[in-house]
């Protein structure tokens, strides 16, 4: 009895892992836009894609809707969570609000050591933003890293867990979507942001992060826009 249990319990290890890795491998394809919001998840394509049964790929889905990923609906099943242009407006408002009060702890507490480190981040985002990399993901990595940095770097872990969710479930998807920017930014403007909060003042810290946030918002807009007009263009899918 004691073998057949510690058996029970090694196979249920072995199918979390599984559903782990396979929520791990979704995760990055939403968060990369090489899935789009709206995409269908069939669980028997994704299981012969990944050489796994259907068991943990139903697992790794439920954990997906669980974190905001995708989302399940009559007669059409599990699909990558939509975007619409309301939820983009709630998301930029609350990580505005979110990033501005980690912006004024940070200042208010930020070392030389922390605020070099984090302008080395700054630098590294504002060099993949100038360059025509084939590759964005690295870039939207690096600047999700950044601000998840401010998040660390003002004591308080809640923001950077708030943090994630906002920027990975909306922002990042968003800007995956679009290849262009309309309005361009500013030269250094990540490390603009960090001389700003090195001041240590936090009303300053707070301004500077406020101007951050809502530089391009509504190019966020116009991007999503643009995308939700060509997904019901005659003869795309829905």
């Amino acid at each position: 009895m004691a073998n057949y249990s510690m058996a029970r319990q090694v196979d249920a290890a072995a199918g979390n892992t599984m559903s782990r890795r396979i929520y791990d491998v979704l995760k990055a394809d939403i968060e990369t836009g090489r899935l789009k919001p709206g995409a269908r998840l069939v669980r028997k394509a994704v299981a012969g894609r990944l050489g796994v049964s259907t068991i943990p790929v139903i697992e790794a889905f439920y954990r997906l809707e669980i974190d905001g990923y995708v989302e399940n609906l009559p007669l059409v099943g599990c699909r990558v969570r939509a975007l619409t242009v309301e939820e983009l407006d709630d998301d930029l408002m609350l990580r505005e609000a979110l990033e501005c009060q980690a912006a004024r702890l940070c200042a208010g507490r930020l070392s030389v050591e922390e605020g070099e480190r984090l302008m080395r981040k700054a630098r590294q985002v504002d060099r993949f933003i100038r360059a025509d990399t084939p590759d964005a993901t690295l870039g939207n990595q690096a600047h999700f890293e950044f601000h998840l940095e401010v998040g660390r770097l003002s004591g308080r872990r809640v923001f950077g867990e708030l943090l994630k969710k906002v920027w990975f479930q909306r922002y990042m998807s968003l800007n995956s979507l679009k290849a262009m920017r309309f309005q361009s930014l500013p030269d250094g403007w990540h490390q603009i942001l960090v001389r700003r909060l090195m001041k240590g003042d936090p009303d300053e810290a707070e301004r500077a992060m406020r101007e951050h946030v809502q530089f391009g918002r509504q190019d966020d807009r116009n991007a999503l826009e643009l995308y939700l007009r060509e997904r019901v263009r005659p003869g795309l899918s829905r």
